[in-house]
């Protein structure tokens, strides 16, 4: 078997997934953002921060019962926003996390200069499949 995710609503137009990982509830707080192209889940993750919460972007595709995800985090993607001057990111260096880039720019410039990156697939790998649990 694999984990078991809750998902509940939370607030106006926002999700709540929460999973029981060795005894101890784990949750994370989503939205799903419709683009031209796809649809893009974006998951808040304070790090311990909440301060400065981080958001990570997943392809998302729906059918009937079955979800696919697909991590918004490739090396062709790492390419883009470190080029472009006006998205603020650093690259984490913890064990775990080691590679992975958070993007720290406000929400307006994620909007314009980031989620444009998700109409090209290049932006994407490491596809992974939720079922829905009848």
């Amino acid at each position: 078997g694999g984990q078991l995710f809750v998902v509940t609503r939370d607030g106006q137009n926002g999700y709540k997934a929460s999973t029981t990982d060795e005894g101890v509830e784990k949750s994370v707080v989503f939205h799903i953002l419709k683009l031209k192209e796809r649809y893009l889940l974006d998951v808040r993750d304070d790090l311990g921060d909440p301060a400065l919460p981080a958001h990570v972007y997943f392809g998302l595709t729906l059918q009937k019962d079955v979800l696919k995800l697909s991590e918004m985090d490739t090396p062709w993607l790492k390419e883009q926003v470190a080029g472009r001057k006006e998205l603020r990111s650093e690259e984490l260096t913890e064990a775990d996390v080691k590679g992975k880039i958070v993007i720290t720019s406000p929400q307006a410039d994620l909007r314009k200069y980031f989620l444009p990156l998700a109409a090209d697939g290049r932006s994407f790998a490491n596809e992974s499949e939720l079922r829905r649990v009848k």
